[in-house]
């Protein structure tokens, strides 16, 4: 198995290309490809369609996020202030490194558990504050049901709130409220 790549390996890979990728596509490629083999990230670059976002422009706007992100995750010191695409692009990556954390064992000893556990409080404890499509854009892609599942995360109150919120944003109006599960 390869061993797993750094974002700065990755913006090296993809500075190496002779026509990196551009777009949308690589953003969530970016963000998806933290921690998985080189072998595996060029193969994906070969399927990114281009559209008018340079890459390099991205990988920058990344860079400037990635600090702030892995701050929230360790200690919970909610990241500064910013644009709204900023902030998205924050919250997606927080959540992001909660997913890494899980991908890395997937039979987590207790002391995992609790890390993985304090790391989403921390970042989930931000997250559930912002607006309900971030909230979405922020969780979508980022864990899956199995992750949630093995590190036991629904027992962490914020994260449970978090999907409480999306759960409300994405509810037909005219269903009842049955989603005041939080205070149970």
């Amino acid at each position: 198995m390869a061993t797993p790549i750094s974002v700065g390996e990755f913006a090296r890979l993809v500075g190496s290309l002779s026509d990196p990728p551009k777009g949308d596509g690589l953003k969530v490629l970016l963000l998806l490809c933290a921690g998985q083999n080189p072998e595996k990230v060029r193969a994906a670059f070969r399927e990114v369609s281009t559209t008018h976002v340079p890459f390099h422009t991205w990988l920058d706007y990344y860079r400037s996020v990635e600090p702030y992100a892995k701050r929230l995750f360790q200690t919970g010191k909610a990241p500064p202030k910013g644009p709204i695409n900023k902030q998205l692009v924050m919250a997606i990556a927080a959540v992001d490194m909660i997913g890494q954390e899980c991908r890395k064992n997937p039979s987590p000893s207790k002391a995992q558990l609790a890390a993985v556990q304090k790391g989403a409080k921390n970042v989930f404890g931000w997250v559930r504050d912002l607006p309900p499509d971030f909230q979405i854009g922020a969780v979508k892609g980022t864990l899956s049901m199995k992750m949630i599942q093995d590190y036991r995360l629904t027992k962490v109150r914020p994260v449970l709130e978090t999907y409480l919120n999306i759960r409300r944003a994405l509810k037909d109006p005219n269903e009842d409220d049955d989603t005041d599960m939080a205070a149970e």
